[in-house]
């Protein structure tokens, strides 16, 4: 019975088959108490939250507007910790007072500084891994405004995990690593964006990208080209193991990547940032 129903059952009682008032208020009491009681025992549960980049592919845009804030994980399992949230914020602008360090930059003093391992602190439930870089590009992010630069963000973030996809094609199983960088090229993309925002006059030059482009992107095929070459070759490449046909087959899905990064490089800033990512992170 809720409480409506029994203040109901309650007036009607008292009406047709009267008792004593104080015995009757003493059941009131006992009743609520019981509830009170009941609710307060209840546990709170941890905020779930979930991996938005777990089970993409390689070369899907991933917006990081939408990647999850804050991600933790510990003997309770992922949750979201507003001490820790809190904590690495702090932690973030006391690196960055004026300036944006890079990611890879920031990721080494925080290791530096053994932070993850300081349990005095409350942002060492961030591990220096995809975590970290959650967080550093949610608060770049925050200083290069969400609204203002939501077209230049999923482009670059396009162009990025686009060269990653091509790069872990070559590795045909793409390993850990390549996962690992579909996590971080949300903060690479924010610096990134954090750079045009500071310095835009380094990419107002007046001269046309097509030559450049060009050379960039037959670059990327002769990578492919003998990538898949040298895997061919390798004793216990499973690539090797395909027929010919399947083997042109794959190539010909690499490349789709490339002819992408065609149409989505447009800009000074776009052919620039390409180039540093891709020489930056891929050998």
């Amino acid at each position: 019975m809720n409480t409506e129903q029994f203040k109901i059952s309650f007036s009607i009682n008292v009406t047709t088959n009267p008792l004593p008032m104080r015995i009757l208020s003493l059941i009131l009491l006992i009743l609520c108490v019981s509830c009170a009681k009941s609710n307060k025992e209840t546990p709170e549960k941890p905020v779930g939250v979930t991996d938005s980049l777990a089970g993409i592919r390689p070369e899907t845009v991933v917006d990081s507007s939408k990647l999850v804030k804050v991600v933790y994980n510990n003997d309770r399992g992922t949750y979201y910790d507003k001490e820790a949230y809190e904590g690495f914020k702090k932690w973030f602008n006391k690196l960055n007072p004026n300036y944006i360090s890079a990611p890879r930059v920031a990721q080494e003093i925080y290791l530096k500084e053994k932070i993850a391992a300081d349990k005095s602190n409350a942002e060492y439930k961030v591990a220096s891994d995809q975590k970290f870089h959650y967080l550093y590009a949610h608060f770049i992010q925050k200083r290069n405004g969400i609204e203002t630069y939501a077209e230049l963000r999923k482009k670059t973030v396009a162009i990025f995990s686009r060269i990653n996809a091509i790069n872990c094609e070559l590795d045909y199983d793409c390993g850990i690593y390549f996962s690992f960088q579909r996590t971080a090229i949300a903060a690479y993309a924010e610096y990134a964006i954090n750079n045009y925002k500071t310095y835009p006059y380094a990419f107002e030059k007046k001269y046309p990208i097509g030559k450049q482009k060009s050379l960039y992107l037959q670059m990327l095929k002769q990578k492919i080209a003998d990538g898949l070459e040298e895997m061919s070759t390798e004793k216990y490449s499973q690539y090797g193991r395909l027929k010919k046909d399947k083997r042109e087959e794959y190539k010909k899905g690499v490349l789709i990547y490339v002819n992408q990064l065609d149409s989505l490089i447009q800009t000074h800033f776009d052919l620039s940032v390409a180039q540093q990512y891709q020489y930056g992170h891929y050998q």
